[in-house]
């Protein structure tokens, strides 16, 4: 996953099991690189407004589903990143211990690193080592997603559908989806909508790759409208953006509006989305390709020249407009450009 901060920090989290330079969580300030938990693999993060960054992570030689592992809920705080640049050699607390990091929420934590914790306890007794499979942050409260979505530190559950995929956007309104696309909710803080009506804006179903394989990603607009990508794998393997707005989906396919990147595999499979501040939607394919969208127009860049073997993992936006790619080279590990 690649996040950024409020600070424009940019947080790169890697799930590599059988290439050790690419394991643990890194950031990047601009200039510098900082890792944190080198012997983890790290899954899904998110940014909270402080700047502290969530994961679920477990050591790279621990099971899945292992009893009394290391695997859970860890933050990374700013005073870690603080303690990474003047090298700070060994935590100051490595016993269980309460932490304040999330308002009204005491969290029982242990201290793994200076300013790394491991999340033992929100105080609402959920499972923090089942595997989390998203996360998300509204305003100061912290959104987990594993069989079930709830909300770290408040009692009870807000779905027993396991989805996949948890957003934020600017309103505070959380999005919640499966992979495989057939289900698609919103959260606005009261009560959950569903919009698992996918038809086109016009009422039709035109679309004869529906349902799609998988959900590739998926962002929110600041005008409120819910963008992601939808693709189908094998020969006739089609990408689609598509756009929920109050007047419904409207989709955008090869030759009806979205750009080819080559044909045949070389048309490449949408693998991430973002939408910067001015609106712009930007795609990254698994080729290298990257489209931009500015709601008329669409431009073509092609990261790297565009090489099948620097595929574009995952976009990111800070809040001066600057879009962050982590890229795929080679036999290498990701790296943020």
């Amino acid at each position: 996953y690649l996040q950024v901060a409020p600070d424009g920090g940019v947080w790169l989290g890697s799930d590599a099991y059988e290439e050790p330079q690419r394991r643990g969580v890194y950031r990047f300030d601009g200039t510098t690189w900082a890792r944190f938990l080198p012997d983890f693999i790290a899954t899904d993060g998110a940014v909270a407004p402080d700047g502290s960054l969530w994961f679920w992570a477990r050591p790279s030689d621990e099971e899945p589903g292992a009893e009394d592992g290391r695997a859970g809920l860890y933050v990374i705080t700013p005073e870690a990143v603080t303690a990474a640049e003047a090298a700070t050699a060994s935590p100051d607390n490595t016993a269980p211990t309460t932490l304040d990091l999330l308002p009204g929420v005491d969290l029982v934590t242990e201290e793994v690193e200076p300013g790394v914790y491991r999340v033992l306890s929100d105080g609402a007794g959920h499972d923090l080592q089942d595997g989390i499979r998203a996360m998300a942050t509204v305003d100061d409260s912290v959104w987990v997603e594993t069989r079930r979505i709830f909300e770290l530190g408040r009692p009870g559950t807000y779905s027993s559908t396991r989805l996949g995929f948890l957003l934020a956007s600017d309103d505070g309104t959380l999005w919640a989806a499966t992979g495989d696309g057939r289900s698609l909710r919103s959260y606005d803080g009261e009560a959950w909508t569903n919009h698992d009506d996918y038809s086109d804006a016009d009422g039709s179903s035109s679309d004869p790759w529906w349902p799609p394989d998988y959900i590739g990603d998926f962002a929110v607009h600041p005008d409120g409208t819910f963008w992601r990508i939808a693709a189908n794998e094998g020969e006739d393997a089609r990408t689609r953006l598509q756009r929920l707005g109050r007047d419904g989906w409207t989709t955008y396919r090869v030759g009806e509006g979205l750009p080819m990147l080559g044909c045949g595999s070389a048309c490449g499979e949408g693998w991430s989305i973002e939408i910067t501040p001015d609106g712009s939607v930007w795609l990254g394919f698994d080729n290298g390709g990257l489209l931009r969208f500015d709601g008329s127009d669409w431009e073509i860049e092609r990261p790297l020249g565009g090489d099948v073997d620097h595929g574009v993992i995952s976009l990111a936006a800070n809040r001066d407009g600057v879009l962050w790619a982590e890229i795929w080279v080679g036999d290498g590990p990701p790296s943020p450009r």
